[in-house]
């Protein structure tokens, strides 16, 4: 079962945290494995959200700890 850590996206904050978020994980996971690592899709069927999921908790965990 997949962690997801969901954000906004809308306006230019949004985004630009979303982008931080993104790089982070790619830069510490490697590029979105949607099987065995990480993924980041659109959440609630809106462009204004973002879910990041993870297959591993200790991956969530950490992305949660240096973003917060």
């Amino acid at each position: 079962m997949a962690i997801e850590l969901i954000t906004n996206r809308s306006g230019q904050k949004g985004y630009d945290r979303m982008m931080e978020i993104w790089r982070l994980c790619e830069d510490r996971f490697g590029k979105p494995d949607y099987y065995k690592t990480w993924d980041g899709e659109f959440a609630d069927d809106s462009d204004d959200w973002v879910a990041f999921k993870f297959w591993d908790e200790s991956l969530a965990a950490y992305v949660k700890l240096m973003v917060s």
